[in-house]
């Protein structure tokens, strides 16, 4: 088959797909309720799939996000060699790299994390020694705080815990004004 025979076909392919879409538009323009019954399920059966293929969908925006970052190296390499590098080769030779990269990163750095995370569990009985002492600490000067330095503590702790609510004053209604435009 020629290829203008083929184009031919892909643009007659082209202009169905796009009569066909518009003829279901219109049919369901001039029937309204049919109209919002499809659009609820349209809208419920996208949500479905969001739910159900979200594992999906993030492997595909990363795999975009990836590419993208990865296309600039590519058109790099695809341009500075004289003769012009093929891009399927420039391409296998970024992600060969990148590859190379992650290993070796990972080569240094998965060893130190285990270590870090050794030394830790190792010193946890020592730092929970400690957090009891600075615990201890703190009560007894509490305790022999004055009272109104208590008072004080007791009320800004009881402030804390107590539900925020919004502020009714000067500062509120100006700034409401402000965001209000006038």
């Amino acid at each position: 088959m020629s290829p203008v025979l083929q184009a031919a076909f892909v643009v007659g392919a082209w202009a169905l797909v796009v009569l066909l879409l518009a003829g279901g538009y219109w049919f369901l323009w001039r029937h309204q309720l049919l109209h919002t019954a499809v659009v609820i399920v349209l809208g419920l059966g996208g949500i479905f799939l969001l739910i159900h293929l979200s594992e999906l969908v993030i492997m595909l925006v990363l795999a975009g996000v990836l590419a993208f970052i990865l296309d600039g190296p590519v058109e790099r390499l695809t341009r500075a060699h004289p003769g012009g590098t093929r891009r399927a080769l420039a391409i296998a030779a970024v992600y060969a790299g990148l590859v190379a990269l992650l290993m070796l990163a990972g080569a240094f750095l998965i060893p130190r994390v285990v270590h870090q995370a050794r030394l830790l569990i190792y010193h946890l009985p020592q730092y929970a020694e400690q957090a009891k002492q600075w615990a201890g600490h703190l009560t007894s000067w509490y305790g022999g705080a004055p009272g109104q330095i208590q008072n004080a503590i007791d009320a800004g702790i009881e402030q804390l815990q107590a539900p925020r609510r919004p502020r009714r004053g000067r500062w509120s209604m100006r700034c409401s004004e402000c965001w209000a435009g006038r």
